[in-house]
């Protein structure tokens, strides 16, 4: 693998990045075998995918994005109305990326000393809101820390000051993208297929 290109994994936002990583090892890709780019929102990713979408290359271009309440199918052929090239995947969370984190319910009860029952399910809209609220109500001071009251503004809960340390953290001891996939088909279909486009990668067949 020294003589080859990394693949470009292209996501939405920063803290994305541990958790698409996760995914991506689980899907059999070692370290060195791609490199993940938080492109500063959704329009950003889609941007750049729409670049890519055409353009042949034996280097894989993943992209990952939530669907945030719209149909995946739908919401995949519209931004590939005319497909792509073999070496460009995307796959769409159902419905946000942190319904794939929530999906690994025991990892998240332990690490935030939450009782099981009190995890929020994967699915359904909010998954971020919802997994903020659950963590802001234990009001212990690892919670306080994750996420914050909701702004006077929007209503919505907010990051608290380590969030990005936090949910790092809890990706690299304790969330197994493997068994998340046992309660999220999307994740499930998206280890599947990342999995089979590394084969691809590895044997030299794309172009």
């Amino acid at each position: 693998m020294s003589l080859r290109m990394s693949a470009l994994v292209y996501v939405e936002g920063e803290t994305d990045v541990p958790v698409v990583s996760a995914v991506m090892r689980a899907a059999g890709w070692g370290g060195d075998e791609y490199m993940v780019f938080a492109k500063g929102g959704s329009r950003n990713v889609k941007k750049t995918l729409r670049e890519q979408a055409v353009k042949s290359s034996p280097v894989p271009r993943i992209f990952i994005i939530d669907a945030d309440g719209h149909c995946p199918v739908e919401l995949r052929r519209s931004l590939l109305p005319g497909g792509s090239v073999e070496s460009v995947l995307l796959r769409v969370c159902d419905n946000e990326i942190e319904s794939w984190i929530l999906a690994d319910d025991q990892a998240f009860s332990r690490f935030f000393n939450m009782p099981l029952a009190k995890v929020e399910s994967p699915d359904g809209v909010d998954a971020k809101e919802r997994m903020l609220r659950s963590v802001y109500r234990l009001r212990t001071s690892n919670a306080q820390d994750f996420a914050r009251e909701p702004s006077k503004h929007s209503g919505k809960y907010r990051f608290g000051s380590r969030y990005h340390t936090l949910i790092r953290r809890f990706i690299d001891e304790e969330w197994d993208a493997q068994r998340a996939a046992q309660r999220s088909d999307s994740l499930k279909r998206a280890v599947q297929r990342l999995g089979e486009l590394h084969d691809r990668f590895i044997g030299g067949e794309l172009s």
